[in-house]
């Protein structure tokens, strides 16, 4: 294997490392956004039989029935605070990520350049070589070597 097609292999590498990342990306956001739906749910409802606590605490209901919904509202208000820890560490995980697929893109695009670069190089080398053969076959046109009129001689 030429070293030209090393480079591009770790390239071919380096992108599908990219892929892996980004795919796990949109995973971790995916997870991010449902534990947040789920966080939105929960305060609905506490909201919800807060609001119910409160009519019935206002309608002078019996006290069992208040400490049924009181009791229910402190669960609430439990998952609730349980549900934003789960969101931060969710939040914490999908920050990593980004980091990570930045990382590998970085790596890519350093791949991707060091590749251009070289590509670069030996059009250069390339072109040096073409003009120098050209200004030789010019130089050669330019000045012919006389042959003498009577032929070789030793």
């Amino acid at each position: 294997m030429t070293s030209r097609q090393t480079l591009e292999r770790l390239l071919q590498l380096l992108q599908e490392a990219e892929a892996q990342e980004a795919a796990r990306l949109r995973e971790t956001n995916a997870a991010k956004a449902q534990e947040a739906l789920k966080a939105q749910t929960l305060e609905g409802f506490r909201q919800e039989y807060e609001q119910r606590y409160l009519e019935a605490m206002a309608q002078a209901r019996p006290a069992p029935l208040l400490a049924n919904y009181r009791s229910f509202l402190q669960r609430l208000e439990e998952a609730v605070a349980v549900q934003q820890q789960v969101i931060a560490r969710v939040t914490a995980e999908a920050e990593a990520q980004q980091q990570r697929w930045q990382q590998a893109v970085a790596k890519r695009k350093a791949m991707e350049t060091l590749l251009a670069r070289r590509d670069e190089m030996e059009r250069q080398q390339a072109e040096k070589m073409a003009q120098k053969l050209l200004d030789e076959w010019v130089s050669i046109r330019q000045h012919p070597q006389h042959e003498s009129p009577q032929g070789d001689q030793r």
